[in-house]
C-alpha cells in the first residue's frame, strides 16, 4: 500500500511537472509568434528606410544639378539686369543726341 501510495504521488508530481512544462510552452510558443511579428514588422521598417536611402553619388548629382540652375537663374537676372541698365543709358544718350541735334537744327528762329 505505502508502494502504490508512493507510485500515486509520484505519478501525480510527475503529471503537475507535465502540466507545468505545457504552460512554459505554450507561453514560449506566444512569446516566439510575438517575436516573429515584431521581426516582420522590422524587416518592413528596414525596407521603408531603404526606399528614402540616398547614396552619396546620386545626392553629389542633385547638388550639382542645383547649382546649375541656380547658376543659370543668376545669369538670366545679371542679364536681365545688365540688358536693362545699359539698355535704358543708351536710350537715354540717344535722347541728349536727338535733342541737342533738334536744338541746334530747328532751335535758331524762334
Amino acid at each position: 500500500m505505502a508502494a502504490a501510495a508512493a507510485a500515486v504521488t509520484a505519478t501525480s508530481g510527475i503529471m503537475k511537472e507535465l502540466s507545468d512544462i505545457k504552460v512554459a510552452q505554450a507561453k514560449n510558443d506566444t512569446e516566439i509568434k510575438n517575436i516573429g511579428s515584431s521581426v516582420q514588422e522590422i524587416k518592413a521598417d528596414v525596407k521603408d528606410i531603404k526606399a528614402l536611402y540616398v547614396t552619396h553619388d546620386e545626392l553629389g548629382v542633385f547638388q550639382t544639378s542645383v547649382n546649375n540652375i541656380d547658376k543659370d537663374h543668376e545669369l538670366r537676372i545679371r542679364t536681365s539686369e545688365n540688358f536693362y541698365r545699359y539698355g535704358l543709358g543708351a536710350l537715354y544718350l540717344l535722347n541728349i543726341v536727338i535733342g541737342w541735334y533738334l536744338l541746334v537744327h530747328f532751335g535758331k528762329g524762334g
